[in-house]
């Protein structure tokens, strides 16, 4: 299922779903220009059988951003030669352009951290993505709000509790935002 949500500039379909088997009917009915999906979408992809054409989740999101003329933002739980990251994965008009990591580990678990926040241009607009914990942290929000004309937060959580914090701390900067979470969608318009 597809919610459509409307947040400044930016209008998203947004899915909670497994698609998998989406991608393998050629994607989507529905026509979009930018897709939020949430960690639901594939379970964990091992970059390594990816790279080598074992497996194709992202190679299928490429496609389906290219099918739709769009951008695709997917969580994904990545492992590469045993290290492991909760990133999102953002593919435009049939490119795997980047897979962006979370930058802190606040629940000290398994998973890998990078260093930067980013900002990316689709669909008109300036989308700045948030992974997972990253969007509770107000100085994340800081350093993207200025730069970006929405942020999109995607939370690997199934607590309601997680996406309405992350939703309340948006509300303290002026840009809309969309938070989508394992089995929430939350956003805000300014």
């Amino acid at each position: 299922m597809l919610y459509k949500v409307s947040a400044g500039k930016c209008d998203f379909r947004v899915s909670l779903d497994n698609v998998e088997n989406e991608l393998l009917g050629g994607g989507f009915d529905e026509d979009f220009d930018l897709l939020a999906l949430s960690y639901n979408a594939f379970g964990e992809i091992d970059l390594e059988r990816e790279i080598t054409a074992q497996t194709d989740c992202l190679t299928g999101l490429a496609a389906l951003s290219g099918n739709k003329s769009a951008t695709v933002f997917c969580g994904v739980v990545t492992d590469i030669m045993g290290i492991k990251h909760i990133s999102v994965a953002v593919c435009h008009k049939g490119k795997l352009v980047d897979i962006v990591d979370r930058t802190s580990n606040t629940d000290g678990d398994e998973y890998a951290v990078s260093r930067k926040i980013k900002v990316y241009a689709a669909d008109g607009a300036r989308i700045g993505v948030l992974v997972d914990k990253d969007a509770l942290i107000e100085k994340n929000w800081e350093k993207l709000t200025p730069h970006c004309d929405c942020v999109l937060a995607v939370i690997k959580s199934d607590d309601h509790k997680v996406a309405n914090a992350a939703n309340l701390l948006s509300s303290k900067f002026s840009v809309p935002s969309v938070i989508v979470s394992d089995n929430s969608v939350e956003w805000k318009t300014v």
